[in-house]
């Protein structure tokens, strides 16, 4: 099975298709930023079908996945991002 991915460069506006992190996000002067809300697992299976292109989001999902998979992260984080 073949995938396009694709690599944007910081410089384009790119959509930001997900963040984890344990602080508050916040954008550079030159970003603008817009928050949208998805369960984990809705947003692995658009990895898992293709629809999120962006590498370092894909990376960063499935990196995510596997951690709570193998028990990397607190069980109550893996819980909540597996359903």
């Amino acid at each position: 099975m073949s995938q396009r991915l694709e690599v944007v460069s910081s410089v384009s506006p790119p959509p930001v298709w997900a963040a984890l992190r344990n602080e508050a996000l916040t954008a550079a002067k030159s970003e603008a930023l817009a928050r949208a809300r998805a369960p984990f697992a809705e947003v692995l299976a658009a990895v898992m079908a293709g629809q999120i292109l962006d590498v370092l989001t894909v990376a960063m999902v499935l990196k995510a996945s596997h951690m709570a998979h193998e028990g990397s992260l607190p069980s109550a984080l893996a819980r909540a991002m597996m359903g």
